[in-house]
């Protein structure tokens, strides 16, 4: 927590009044206290009994109850003389302290999987310091050799961004734009839609671009409250902006041959909607197996024989 909001709290919003710590002023500071004091195994009971207080009058009693299994990265060290330290070890500006276990791909797929869902969703940590423990993660599942989930890539900005989708995203935050005076909101709606319009059209397509985009996407959130629509009609700024993996990013870009021709992902996609003219030049099975729901269209569309590629190429090209 910034230190000029801890000196503007009064005593009582502390659950340690006499070394004003472990803040239980508002529901999302009892829940961050409750956890810290689980990683650092506060004993003071005092401290910890004010903590339940609060957590019961904000309503999260049952949440903090069961902070050791939801919060799987804020836990207790285990590490003894014949198993590693802890791999990830990251304290956030608001003085919260990020502890992953990356000993085993296991233990480290559950150590992201509790960090992602407590702060996926979460306002009072900040971009920047989600991005930055987001960061170490990826970086340990490198080392692990493990396969990135698409959250992670997202949260620490190593996914790609499709702008296209990025735009969507940007005019899907002003159209929930209804709280507060109208012409502010006005404005505000104005201004997400100049964005939208400016990214779409800019031709500075760096990272560094896009990661400050999704910094005033975030700002835009806090502001108004729009976390509240994350997961039904707007994805967190992380996900809007960093929205396709490296994986699904390069395969966009390959080009696929169809006898002498060279076709585009795009074009490839596009082909499920030409079913009579692929009857032409596909056997009935190869047919079949393309529109079954089993497997992703291209690389199904990579199955079919070369005579039939060399079939097609020839009808696409009458």
């Amino acid at each position: 927590m910034p230190e000029e909001k801890i000196a503007s709290l009064p005593d009582s919003a502390f659950a340690n009044q006499t070394k004003r710590l472990f803040p239980i002023n508002t529901k999302a500071d009892t829940y961050l206290s409750a956890a810290y004091a689980s990683v650092q195994e506060i004993k003071d009971e005092s401290t910890l009994s004010k903590i339940k207080t609060a957590a019961r009058l904000w309503g999260i009693e049952d949440e903090v109850n069961k902070i050791a299994s939801i919060v799987d990265v804020m836990v207790k060290s285990a590490a003894t003389e014949d198993a590693p330290a802890w791999n990830i070890d990251y304290t956030t500006s608001n003085g919260l302290l990020v502890k992953g276990d990356g000993r085993t791909k296991e233990k480290l797929a559950e150590s992201w999987n509790g960090f992602y869902k407590y702060f996926s969703k979460d306002v009072e940590t900040s971009y920047s310091d989600k991005t930055a423990a987001a960061q170490m993660f990826y970086g340990e599942f490198i080392k692990m050799g493990c396969e990135i989930p698409f959250e992670l890539g997202a949260m620490a900005e190593k996914n790609l961004p499709d702008f296209t989708k990025v735009a969507q995203e940007i005019r899907s935050r002003a159209v929930r734009l209804i709280d507060g005076d109208t012409f502010d909101v006005a404005n505000k709606k104005k201004n997400l839609l100049k964005i939208a319009n400016d990214l779409e059209n800019s031709e500075d397509k760096t990272l560094e671009y896009y990661s400050k985009v999704a910094e005033v996407l975030y700002s835009v959130d806090v502001d108004n409250k729009l976390d509240r629509f994350y997961g039904k009609t707007i994805s967190t700024p992380h996900e809007a902006v960093f929205n396709t993996t490296r994986k699904e990013a390069l395969k966009k870009c390959a080009s696929y041959k169809l006898g002498e021709g060279e076709y585009s992902y795009e074009e490839i996609e596009d082909l499920k909607n030409k079913k009579e003219m692929l009857k032409l030049a596909l056997t009935d099975t190869e047919i079949e197996d393309l529109y079954s729901h089993q497997g992703e269209w291209v690389e199904k569309f990579n199955s079919i024989s070369n005579d039939s590629k060399a079939a097609l190429h020839e009808y696409l090209n009458v």
